[in-house]
């Protein structure tokens, strides 16, 4: 990875961390958002299984699809390309922060 990657990588984490985080209803939002940062490729786009963020935050597999469905919800993530059979969605990180109107209870 080149430096002016490594920056602009070390940016975006600020800003998920700074900005994005701060408007999430729980931590574990925040800690699925961030494994979904680290998988994704350069422009935010990434594709990773419901076991695999499961595995990274300690939840359960339902509970991990839950919680990124409401990120997609609240405009955090968007869906690009449906899965395909066990091939999971791709999503992108949109860099925006979450919706408030479609902020789910806590």
């Amino acid at each position: 990875m080149t430096k002016r990657k490594s920056q602009r990588r070390f940016e975006q984490l600020n800003r998920i961390v700074d900005v994005i985080a701060p408007t999430l209803p729980t931590s574990t939002h925040v800690a699925v958002l961030l494994v979904c940062f680290r998988h994704a490729r350069q422009g935010g786009a990434f594709q990773v299984s419901t076991r695999r963020i499961a595995d990274a935050v300690n939840i359960k597999r339902r509970r991990a699809q839950y919680v990124l469905d409401e990120l997609i919800e609240l405009g955090v993530v968007a869906i690009t390309e449906e899965h395909k059979g066990p091939i999971p969605r791709k999503h992108r990180i949109t860099g925006e922060v979450a919706n408030e109107n479609t902020r789910p209870p806590i």
